[in-house]
């Protein structure tokens, strides 16, 4: 159990229901030093309707709107990053588990504007890093809490893209040097 970096947690947005399912989650969390990753999904109302009479298109779009407030307030109450929230629109087995799917092989995720370090992370394998980024100049430096000198992994000017390869594990944290809105993530490489 030591390999898991999000706990999935499918979400009705009812505080009697969500209550224990979230407990459990925030345990193994703690436990395992994992991400909670909320899940929504909000089924398709015209697959409901019956003798050719369909459930206006509108009312889908209230629910959405519903959810993602509900589960705006959800995520602030207990401290889940806007990023670890998901609605989405679809038969809740299959939103479930194609959130799994996309969950596999991150090690971590971050986000942020300006200047900023990192929590640590574990690579237990060969990894690379991902970024978006929205602004003027950005930068990411690897650091390990064992050496002193910082690896240049992005020097960017302008937003944008891109991602680095790195072939070694261990313990690390970046340091963010941006003038913008960026987002990093981490995978595994196998």
């Amino acid at each position: 159990m030591k390999g898991y970096k999000n706990i999935l947690v499918a979400v009705e947005l009812n505080s009697k229901t969500d209550a224990e399912p979230l407990k459990h989650a925030e345990f193994f969390a703690k436990e395992f030093g994992a991400d909670v990753v909320l899940v929504h999904a909000v089924e398709h109302i015209g697959s409901y309707g019956a003798y050719g009479i369909g459930v206006g298109f509108e009312i889908e779009e209230i629910l959405i709107e519903n959810s993602n407030k509900e589960m705006k307030k959800l995520g602030e109450t207990i401290g889940i990053p806007e990023d670890k929230r998901i609605v989405k629109t679809g038969p809740a087995k299959f939103v479930i588990l194609e959130e799994a799917d996309n969950t596999e092989g991150i090690i971590a995720e971050f986000s942020g504007t300006n200047i900023m370090n990192t929590r640590p992370f574990t690579a237990n394998s060969s990894w690379e890093v991902q970024w978006e980024f929205e602004g003027e100049i950005f930068q990411i430096y690897l650091q390990s809490p064992k050496e002193e000198l910082w690896k240049v992994l992005a020097n960017q000017s302008g937003s944008g893209s891109g991602s680095s390869y790195y072939p070694e594990t261990g313990e690390y944290y970046f340091k963010v040097n941006a003038m913008g809105n960026w987002k990093i993530k981490v995978i595994e490489v196998k």
